[in-house]
């Protein structure tokens, strides 16, 4: 609470509530294990967020190249709808994506089950051996390469990024291809 900026200790938490109109900054390693909530917290290029219960913060600022968060919890868990740079999740718990969700860098799905049930866009690499499911026409665009070990798919779409194409295991495209849609009936390209 302040009106100041803030920097969170780095350290583990049960809950962490932020609010004052101070910018709240994450510039180590914290784990919050029951609830992240308030109203903004910044997780800046250094900052590593460890989330293991909920998170209905109002903003969570983490689209900051080099910062990373973890979805880490033993139940199930929805994943903050904003912009990230790096996201991974583990943890037994089922995992949700509710709202306009962008990772700039890498999604990584290590283990269980993570649910897109809104538009996902990864633009630089999807990983995994977990599985993603991309629920009913819900959108997952992936940008960049995808190694996931298994992905469900209602529809998907290969954005081509710069000069290169989009790679997952199994999918050929060409320079020429602007893009490609997949279902779970059909695989067709445009160019």
């Amino acid at each position: 609470t302040g009106a100041a900026a803030q920097t969170i200790k780095a350290t583990t938490y049960a809950t962490v509530n932020t609010s004052g109109a101070g910018i709240k900054t994450n510039s180590g390693t914290v784990t919050v294990n029951t609830a992240l909530t308030g109203t903004a917290l910044t997780n800046s290029a250094t900052g590593i967020l460890n989330i293991g219960g909920t998170s209905p913060i109002t903003t969570l600022n983490a689209a900051t190249v080099g910062n990373v968060v973890n979805y880490t919890g033993a139940a199930a868990q929805t994943i903050k709808a904003t912009t990230y740079a790096t996201v991974n999740t583990s943890g037994a718990g089922a995992k949700s994506i509710a709202g306009v969700t962008v990772v700039n860098n890498t999604l990584s799905v290590t283990g269980g089950t993570l649910t897109n049930n809104s538009t996902l866009t990864v633009t630089t690499a999807l990983s995994g051996a977990g599985t993603l499911v991309n629920a009913g026409t819900r959108t997952l665009n992936i940008g960049g390469t995808s190694t996931m070990t298994t992905l469900t798919a209602g529809s998907i779409a290969l954005i081509r990024r710069r000069a290169s194409s989009p790679s997952i295991p199994g999918i050929r495209t060409s320079r020429k291809t602007r893009s490609i849609c997949w279902s779970a009936t059909s695989l067709s390209a445009t160019s």
